[in-house]
């Protein structure tokens, strides 16, 4: 695709969009983000957090397991690397 030469006009830079939004009033799932990479995990649970869903993090499949032992209840989706 050609390039933009012009500047991003700052209403369309600074607004994500709208999918990725949560809608109005709603209630979002509290997801457990499980990554061994620290950096990977933190820049995907601030991204979630931005968009106002409610993260905890782990390192590995050890602890989420025994975070989800203590609160079984806790979690609605559960995001885990794959490769």
């Amino acid at each position: 695709l050609p390039r933009s030469r012009g500047a991003v006009a700052p209403e369309i830079q600074a607004r994500p969009p709208s999918f990725l939004l949560p809608a109005r009033n709603s209630i979002l799932p509290d997801i457990l983000l499980v990554d061994d990479s620290a950096s990977l995990r933190e820049l995907t649970a601030a991204m979630l957090r931005e968009r106002g869903f409610e993260v905890t993090t782990a390192a590995g499949g050890a602890e989420a397991l025994s975070m989800i032992e203590r609160e079984p209840d806790r979690f609605d989706l559960i995001i885990t690397e794959f490769a």
